[in-house]
Order: structure tokens, then sequence, then C-alpha cells
């Protein structure tokens, strides 16, 4: 809507009291294909987004495979296999839209990075650039880091001995890869400026193990990679790595032929990722958190394991081309039939190990106690002899039936177990309470002209937490991958609950326990009044149940902006927060880090200070009006952000927080108009940076080409 009337979205006031929204990745406003949802609606968009992104992890794939020696048909099957795996399948299924758009972009990544290492030019390290910026500004960083981790960990192994020039070729490949990241970082400025603020001012800021290894992949799941979910939910859609059994059985004995750069490259990459995945379950995590840049800054867990999928992929469609691809004669470990035949034993050994594993590990009730599945080991024979038929076998009628039927039985058993996964990981929203609630609203008159939202405190399994957006309330939480640290401390510990450190993307459910209006503090007039569960029977009770209860609005509450004659110094906005927790009528007193020009004390001024009325509420506008008889400190209950100015009859003022999170605003005495806007610190300078980035870099990459095209 914003875009559509010609403004760029810049802030959120209608979900955890107030946010940065442009800045948000996950809103991915500057992400160029997205400007489809402007023209289209928003699901026949997503479905022909989804479409080109799957396209392109195609495309990349085919090329990725070719480059690497694959025959056609191998490249062909092994980007099936990419696009219906797991970490692509199962997350698209749960929702994570851009996490699966940016995956998308990884085939592509590891082509661009190995055509930079064999040869540098201006050309080549431009496109590698701009496809690292497109995937950044695609909304999910995660995936891009992860991204980042896997090429440099496959140039370098790329480099290992016995490649000639170790040292020559490492340098090329992980400097062009450092130069391609700083131009990416550039290109992208418009949306990485304003989002590192935000990730200043946000609740993952203050770097921890805990947080950087929370969810990461428990040892019996690893297992997936060689079973699918069934449709039980054993899997979790975040540690489902399933991509059929050819990626374990091929792709295991493809990425023992370490004589090839690039399967040393792809190893090392594979082992990368599964090191991050497994968190601080080995002791590598530690010094992968403190020597690796950017991971103690993420929330990356089992996500990173998806470079193991993509390792052992490409693997497996090498592995199939090997007889046409390897010196005449070669006998290394994994080359000659031989050790073809030893490394696909070790494949298939790998593959029949997971069942086992699983049935000796797996906590999943009733999941454990199955039988080892017969089915698992013919699938995994089956898929050995066809793979070891394509490479033995002269070319012919013989060859060409073994591939067809090596293809229709992977890409068969693959499109049933995927199907499954995404059938069980489809998570249907349930929006029948929204517009209920919405209509309950407008007829209790708590929308008016102004514009004001009303404020909620309605919890997530009654309504989606970013239903504001749609239905034009505030509410007191959001489903963000970065809430404004103010606010989550504040909604927290004034409850006395503790800020969680490893699941931070939406507030604690404890929070509604405290009663449908758990705050006196910003202007909550819709909440949720839990009733007593019904007695079960602790057999029935299964994982945790959202207790029963029912909305209850009020229209009178406490006030969403007020002013205040006297204030109370406090040397950080922390120490406001326990001041509040403590019961400080900050309504009377409020509690400020800067010094203003009223009256420092402990109580309030004793004559009437005079009032204030909201006339105009947009997400980055507020106009008020006060009177008052003294100066005073205008206060509004909606979050503080660097960026936010103010003005008093047209002349600026300082915006400064709070109460730990609120915005103020100092007002002499009488009556007086006051505007709050909202503007990016960081966009100008960022997209200033990306215009002369680009122009630089076409300009040289204009003179490198015009330099080649001169005659010798």
């Amino acid at each position: 809507e914003s875009l559509r009337g010609g403004d760029l979205p810049l802030w959120n006031p209608y979900a955890s009291l107030g946010r940065p929204f442009l800045a948000d990745t996950e809103a991915a406003v500057l992400y160029p294909p997205n400007l489809l949802y402007l023209a289209l609606d928003p699901s026949s968009a997503l479905l022909l987004l989804t479409l080109a992104h799957f396209v392109l992890g195609l495309v990349g794939m085919l090329a990725l495979g070719r480059a690497l020696g694959m025959e056609r048909w191998a490249a062909w099957l092994t980007g099936a296999c990419f696009l219906w795996s797991g970490p692509l399948v199962a997350r698209l299924s749960a929702g994570q839209v851009p996490y699966a758009h940016a995956t998308c972009y990884v085939p592509l990544l590891f082509l661009l990075a190995l055509r930079l290492q064999d040869t540098f030019s201006l050309a080549r390290l431009a496109a590698l650039a701009s496809a690292l910026a497109l995937q950044l500004l695609c909304g999910h960083p995660q995936i891009a880091w992860v991204t980042w981790l896997g090429l440099g960990a496959f140039l370098l192994g790329r480099a290992l001995p016995p490649t000639g020039q170790p040292l020559r070729a490492a340098a090329t490949g992980i400097g062009g890869l450092g130069l391609g990241l700083l131009v990416a970082f550039a290109v992208a400025g418009p949306m990485l400026l304003p989002f590192l603020e935000l990730a200043s001012q946000g609740n993952r800021s203050a770097p921890s193990v805990i947080f950087s290894s929370g969810g990461t992949q428990e040892w019996w799941q690893w297992t997936s990679l060689v079973l699918p979910d069934g449709g039980r939910r054993v899997f979790h859609w975040e540690v489902n790595l399933y991509a059929g059994l050819l990626p374990v059985v091929a792709g295991v004995a493809g990425l023992l032929r370490l004589r090839d750069p690039n399967v040393r490259g792809l190893l090392l990459a594979g082992v990368a990722g599964a090191l991050v995945a497994a968190g601080t379950r080995t002791p590598a995590f530690a010094l992968l958190y403190h020597t690796v840049p950017g991971l103690s800054s993420f929330h990356i867990h089992s996500r990173a394991a998806m470079l193991v999928v993509f390792a052992l992929i490409l693997g497996a469609g090498m592995f199939l081309s090997a007889r046409d691809t390897l010196p005449t004669g070669a006998r290394v470990l994994g080359q000659g039939r031989r050790p073809q035949a030893g490394a696909l034993g070790v494949g298939v050994a790998v593959a029949l190990a997971g069942p086992l594993v699983f049935r000796l590990a797996a906590p999943a009730p009733g999941a454990a106690q199955e039988p080892f599945p017969l089915t698992r080991l013919a699938l995994a024979a089956a898929v050995a002899v066809l793979a070891a038929a394509t490479l033995l076998l002269r070319p012919g009628r013989a060859r060409l039936g073994a591939r067809v039927a090596l293809a229709a039985v992977v890409l068969a058993e693959l499109g049933l177990a995927t199907g499954v996964a995404r059938r069980t990981w489809h998570f249907p929203v349930s929006t029948a309470r929204e517009r209920p609630l919405f209509e309950a609203l407008l007829g209790a008159g708590l929308y008016d002209a102004t514009g004001v939202p009303p404020r909620t405190a309605l919890p997530p399994w009654i309504v989606r937490q970013n239903a504001g957006l749609l239905y034009k309330w505030a509410d007191v939480a959001g489903y963000n991958a970065l809430t404004l640290n103010r606010v989550w401390v504040y909604l927290h510990e004034t409850l006395g609950l503790t800020a969680p450190l490893d699941e931070n993307t939406y507030p604690s459910r404890h929070i509604y326990d405290h009663g449908p209006f758990p705050y006196d503090s910003m202007n909550l007039v819709a909440g949720w009044r839990t009733e007593p569960r019904p007695s079960r029977p602790a057999a029935e009770v299964v994982g945790w149940q959202p207790p029963p209860g029912q909305p209850v609005l009020r229209r009178s509450s406490d006030p969403r902006a007020y002013l205040a004659g006297s204030v109370r110094r406090v040397p950080h906005w922390r120490a406001a927060v326990a001041a509040m927790a403590e019961g400080h009528d900050f309504h009377r007193v409020p509690l400020v880090e800067t010094d203003t020009g009223l009256a420092s004390s402990d109580e309030a001024t004793p004559e009437d200070t005079g009032r204030v009325e909201i006339t105009s509420f947009d997400p980055e506008r507020v106009v008020l009006e006060t009177q008052s008889t003294t100066p005073a400190l205008l206060v509004l209950a909606e979050a503080w952000y660097p960026g936010w100015t103010a003005s008093v009859d047209g002349a600026p003022a300082p915006c400064v927080p709070a109460n730990a999170w609120m915005r103020a605003v100092e007002v002499p005495a009488g009556a007086h108009r006051v505007e709050l806007r909202f503007h990016s610190r960081w966009l100008g300078p960022g997209a200033l940076l990306a215009l002369l980035t680009a122009g630089v870099l076409t300009l040289l990459v204009r003179r490198e080409r015009g330099a080649s095209a001169e005659p010798a």
C-alpha cells in the first residue's frame, strides 16, 4: 500500500510497539523481483516468484554440474534432487519463503565463484558481486551467511595440494570472494546499512553462544539424510535434510574422489556446514564462534546443514559421470572399477546405518520402536546397482536403460517422500478470529478519524502476531527476527519474566498469564482472558496446549500520550525498566536518560500539567496538539528509535527516549502543535554508496572489455 501510494514503508507501528519496516531484511522491500507484488495479488505473485527462483536454482545446478565435469543427464538428475530436497521443500512448506528463494541462488554463486577463481576478471567479479547482492536483498541474511561460509570453504578446498600453485589459487579464490562481498555489501547498501542500525538496536545485539548455537542439529537428526519424515513430524522442517538415497549412496562415493580439486572443495564446504549445524556438540564450534566473522551475530543452527546436502548432491552427479571425466587408467581412491565399487559400498553402508542409529537414538514417541525398514535396504541396493551400471556398461541401450531406471527410481522415491513432507509441514493459518475481533474493535468505537491504531495484547494462538498490518491494530508482540531491545526487555522484565536468549523471534507466551491487560503503559484496549483449563489425564496431553479463553475489550485505559511537569533522570534505559517494574509512577514522573530543562524530581508537580491530543497518526508521521500551563515533557507510548525527529510549531526539537522505550518531546507552556516524523538515517547514504559502486564497477568492466577487444 505504501509503495502504491508513492511512499517508502519505513516504519511499522502495528507490531512490537513499533519498529522499522524497510530496514528489516525479511520485508525484502528493495529486492527487485518483489515488485511483482505491486502488479498481482499476493498469492499469484508468490507462486510466480517461487517458480522463477526454482528455475534459477535448476539452471544454476545444470551450469554448475557441467562446470564440475558432469554429464548432462547427471546434472539434470542432481538439479531435481536439489529442488526436491528437504532444505528447500520442507522450509518452503513451513512458510520460509525468503529462505527458499535465497537458497536457489546457491548453485549460481558456486558457479560464479569457481569461474572467478579459475580466471580472475572484473566482469566475473561484477557477476559474482551482483548475485551476492541479490541473494542478500532476497530477505534472509542467514542463508546468505551460510552461502559465504560454503563458498570460502569450497574455494579453499579447490586450492589445496596437489593443486598446482596452491597459494596463488587460494589467494585468487578467497581474495576474489572477499572483493565480491565488499562490492555486494555496497550495492545492497540501501538495505544493509539501515539493517545494521536495526541490528544494533535489536534484541540480538549482544552475541552469546547460547543464541548462536540454539536449535542445532542433534546427532539422531542427521539420519534425516537417509530417512524421509513419513508424515509423522519426526524430523522438524528445520532439520529435514532428506534429498533421496542417491546423494548418500553415490554422493559419499563421489566425495571420496579426493584427487579432484572440486571434490576437495565440496567436501570442505560440507564439513564446514556440518560443524556449524552441530553447534556445541563438537569442540570446533567454540573455535568457529570466535574466529569466523558473523557466526556470533546469527541464529544459524541447523540451517547450515544445507551445505552438507548440497555437497552430497553434487558429489553424486560427479560420481555418476566419473568414467568420462577421469584420466584413463586412474587407480586412486574412488577411481577405477574396484575403487568405485568400494566407494559405492561405503555409501550404501552410510545409508543403512541411518535407520539403525534412528532406531537406537530417536526420542520421538513410537518412532524408535519401528522395525528396521527392509525397504530402505532394497532401495539403497537398487540405487547402488543402477549407479554402478551407469559407469560400467558400455555406451548403448543397456547403459541408457540403466540411466533411465536410476532416474526413475530416484525421482519417484524422492517425489513421494517430498510430497509427504510438504503435506506434513504445511501449516494451515487460522484467521477465523481476526475479522470478528476487528469488527468488535470497530463497533466499540476504538478506531477513529485520527488513525491511532488500537493497541492489543492478543496471544499468537488466537491471531497472527503481525495481523495488525492488515487490520490496523497495534499489538504488543510481533513475529520478528529483530525486536527492539528496549521493548523486548521491557515486555519481559516488568512482569518478572526472563527475556529468552535462544528463542527470541516472539515474546514469551507467559506474558499472557498476567491477565488480559498485563501492562499499564501502552493504552491497551483489547486483551485475552484466560479461562481455567479442563482437567485431562496426563496421558492425553501431548505437548503444549493453548489455554482456553476469550477476548476482552475496554474503552478506558492509560493514555497513549500525556504531559508531565517533572522528570526523573536515570543513567541507562535498563534502570528505567527496573524502576517501572518496581512500580514507579512514570505517568506523573517520566524516566529520562538525557538532561532536560524540566525539574528533576521523584515527585510530580502539584499543578495540573495540561492536556494532549493526537490529531493525526500515520506510520511515519504523528501530529499532536498540547496545552499546558508550564513547560512539560510530552510522552508518546510508541517505540523510540534513532531517526525519529520532532518539531514544535515548526521549529526543530529533540525527540528523546523516555520510560525506556517511549518517545518524548519537551514543549513550552501554552498551546503548541507537535509533529513527529521518522526518516531512515542510513537509507540515503546506502543508496548513494550503491549508485557510486555500481557506476564505478560498470566503467571498469567496460574498460576491461574494451582493452581485451583491441588487437594485439
